[in-house]
């Protein structure tokens, strides 16, 4: 689990419970949409509202901590640049251990 209180920290951002609440249900899920994001977070806060959900998605982009992902589906998606950056590191990692068995 990513410590999240660091990354707020760190981006000078304070961390509220609805910044948590958001950056946790990001770590869980793959690319998810606002909607599928803020219906996953009314599980646990029902109180939550849409607007709620679109003003931390939106400081978090700001700051550098998510990033949008556009698909081909034309929804924009959103995940957390650190976890990317891991995910794109391993699928490169991953396709030169395989270019490199196929020039033997």
């Amino acid at each position: 689990m990513t410590d999240f209180l660091y990354l707020l920290k760190s981006k000078e951002l304070k961390a509220t419970p609805q910044r948590l609440s958001v950056l946790k249900e990001l770590e869980k899920k793959n690319h998810p949409t606002i909607e599928q994001l803020y219906e996953a977070l009314r599980e646990d806060n029902p109180s939550m509202s849409l607007a709620t959900v679109y003003k931390n998605i939106a400081t978090l982009k700001e700051k550098g901590v998510v990033i949008e992902v556009n698909v081909s589906d034309g929804k924009m998606r959103y995940d957390i640049v650190q976890r990317l950056t891991f995910i794109l590191y391993a699928q490169i990692v991953a396709k030169l251990k395989i270019l490199n068995m196929t020039k033997r």
